[in-house]
């Protein structure tokens, strides 16, 4: 079988130009919204806008290039092009699928404050000859994006189902059997709730311990000491394994002092992203690190405790003004103690927790399958985009 030919050429030489691009600024998107807007930001969609004049009209699919952060994002349906620091790359020399596989291979390391784009398209790409020969490789490299964007669709889906049912029960209190149901003042700010439920404070259901405040620890290429941080808290209550950090046998003895992480326990950011939280997964142990506190549920199921750290309740608890006016600028260890927590009568509580924990157990399989499926497609970019690794 006769090897295929590769070719060399630099990035700028393949770029098509791709007429100027109306941004959306970041201080106009929506959380909600008709049209999704992509820029360099972490996640790939990162806004909403219903102004249809600032759809993306150029050719697709297109890359677009985070200047900052080099982040790749390929775009094969309709978007806004967000903020200040994105550019678009476009090429009709090469499929562009494969193109874009070839510029994830590229490696160079990000510099603060530092404008990229100048950078990448000075650096030099492989590519096949054939066009045919470059659809199939990238055939088969977006064949693992397809797979991964369907369980991430999955992933949204079982969430939105699992905060749609405790809003149901435990916001509009539609519980089953609620018409025979008499409710009662509770005195609190969650007003009438349902005879037989309680508001109390979160430190008489779980356990709250706050992280430590020391010199984050270094870290190590490999190991079995996980140190979380607070990029790997996602928005959907899950925890981010494709950025690991390491810490040595010692150091991970003093971080885990106060508490090691396990399944079921929560971990809350307190500063940045006020009030994100994701839940430890079964089978991870882990240190928490700094600028973040541990809910671990003692009287409640991890299941429900989840969903309330997504909840409104839990919004409106963080929005509460303090009594000099202002709006909480962070989340500490006290005010996590006096969250006020809703609790249904315990046969509710024990039907809610059965359900979603089917449905949180399913979306930690499917989160996990996409760590391995986008590992594996890392693995064979390289491999196929410079021909060390022939496709049979």
């Amino acid at each position: 079988m006769q090897k295929v030919a590769f070719k060399t050429e630099k990035v700028k030489n393949l770029l098509e130009k791709v007429k100027g691009q109306r941004k959306v600024p970041k201080g106009s998107y929506f959380e909600l919204g008709k049209y999704k807007i992509v820029d360099q930001g972490e996640g790939f969609i990162n806004g909403y806008t219903n102004d249809e004049s600032l759809l993306y009209k150029g050719p697709m699919p297109v890359v677009v290039f985070g200047d900052h952060t080099c982040r790749l994002k390929f775009l094969k349906h309709s978007f806004c092009l967000g903020a200040d620091g994105t550019q678009l790359m476009f090429t009709k020399k090469l499929n562009q699928t494969y193109f874009y596989y070839a510029l994830k291979s590229l490696d160079f390391k990000i510099s603060a404050y530092q404008r990229h784009y100048k950078l990448i398209k000075e650096k030099s790409i492989l590519y096949p000859e054939n066009k045919e020969t470059q659809t199939r490789i990238a055939s088969v490299l977006s064949s693992y994006d397809d797979l991964i964007e369907k369980n991430e669709k999955r992933i949204k889906i079982l969430g939105e189902m699992a905060q749609l049912l405790y809003m149901e029960w435990f916001v509009k209190f539609k519980f089953p059997g609620y018409e025979k149901v008499k409710m009662v003042d509770s005195g609190t700010d969650y007003g009438m709730i349902p005879v037989g439920w309680k508001v109390v404070e979160m430190r008489s259901v779980a356990k709250i311990i706050d992280c430590l405040h020391t010199k984050k620890p270094k870290q190590i290429e490999t190991g079995r000491n996980l140190f979380l941080q607070l990029e790997n808290i996602l928005d959907n209550g899950m925890i981010n394994f494709s950025s690991t950090y390491y810490i040595s046998d010692e150091d991970y003895k003093k971080w885990t002092s106060n508490i090691e992480l396990r399944e079921g326990d929560c971990v809350v950011t307190n500063v940045g992203r006020i009030a994100a939280s994701a839940q430890i997964p079964n089978g991870v142990i882990a240190a928490a690190g700094r600028n973040m506190t541990v809910i671990r549920p003692e009287k409640i199921p991890a299941s429900f405790l989840i969903q309330y750290l997504h909840s409104r309740h839990m919004e409106k608890e963080v929005s509460r003004k303090t009594d000099a006016g202002a709006i909480m600028g962070s989340l500490n260890v006290k005010n996590i103690y006096l969250l006020k927590v809703l609790i249904p009568d315990n046969s509710l509580l024990e039907n809610y927790s059965n359900l979603v924990s089917i449905w949180r157990n399913e979306a930690n399989t499917l989160h996990k399958d996409n760590f391995i499926l986008s590992q594996t497609r890392d693995l064979l970019i390289p491999q196929l985009v410079t021909g060390k690794r022939e496709l049979k």
